[in-house]
C-alpha cells in the first residue's frame, strides 16, 4: 500500500458530499481534477477533508476551482459489478492536510 505525501494542483469537482459520522467527526469528501501531461483526460482524485479542513472546503471551495492540495496519497480499493461478474479497481485518493484556493 502507498500512503505518501503529495502535492498538486488542481481544479475542484462538482461532487462535495458532507456525510454524517456517529463519532461527531466532520468530513468533506469531494473530487479534483488533475491535468495529465499529454492526455485530453484529466486523472480524478478523491479527497477527504476532516475536521477544521472539512470546515475550510466548505467555506472556501467551489466546483471548478483551481486548489493546492497537500495530503497524504493512497490507493483505495473497491468492488463493482460488470455484467454481473464483480471486479476490483484501485482509485487514487488523497486526506487533505493543507488547502490553499486561487481567487
Amino acid at each position: 500500500m502507498i500512503n505518501q505525501n503529495l502535492t498538486l494542483i488542481a481544479t475542484a469537482g462538482k461532487e462535495f458530499s458532507t456525510p454524517v459520522l456517529p463519532s461527531g467527526n466532520k468530513v468533506v469528501r469531494f473530487t479534483a481534477e488533475v491535468q495529465q501531461f499529454g492526455s485530453k483526460y484529466p486523472l480524478i482524485l478523491h479527497l477527504d477533508a476532516w475536521n477544521d479542513r472539512a470546515d475550510l472546503v466548505i467555506d472556501t471551495v467551489k466546483p471548478g476551482q483551481r486548489i493546492c492540495v497537500t495530503g497524504k496519497f493512497r490507493f483505495e480499493q473497491f468492488t463493482r459489478e460488470v455484467s454481473g461478474i464483480p471486479h476490483t479497481a484501485l482509485k487514487p485518493a488523497m486526506t487533505v492536510a493543507e488547502l490553499v484556493c486561487e481567487f
